[in-house]
């Protein structure tokens, strides 16, 4: 049904959402959250085995990543986000669909219900 095909792209509407707002937030996702931890010990031990040289440099790398993996998030949460909608979408255009195919079968049934009632032979219009 139109509802169950709705129901299918909830999750993916919800799951899109909260990855955009925990990225607004600057949240990341367990998995980005790794990588930034295990980019920030490699950088670490540059910083150690140059004796501390480039402190300054390696935040402002760190913080470029972190943003990258902020704007990844957010940009794959819009993609779940879409693939949700488009599934909901295509229930209304169902929906929509049903609709017209219900309304024209009705206009055919009192059409001919009409023409039966006035003595004329029915014309049977087929469904596509």
């Amino acid at each position: 049904s139109v509802t169950e095909q709705k129901d299918i792209g909830k999750p993916y509407q919800v799951e899109g959402t909260r990855l955009r707002e925990s990225a607004e937030r600057g949240e990341l996702t367990p998995q980005s959250q790794q990588a930034l931890q295990a980019a920030r010990a490699q950088i670490a031990q540059g910083i150690e085995s140059r004796g501390g040289v480039g402190v300054a440099q390696a935040q402002a790398q760190m913080e470029a990543l972190r943003q990258n993996l902020l704007q990844n998030q957010y940009t794959y949460g819009l993609q779940i986000a879409q693939i949700g909608d488009n599934i909901a979408l295509g229930a209304i255009r169902t929906g929509m669909q049903l609709d017209q195919n219900l309304q024209q079968a009705t206009t055919n049934f009192y059409t001919n219900l009409a023409a039966i009632a006035g003595g004329i032979s029915p014309t049977i219009r087929s469904q596509t």
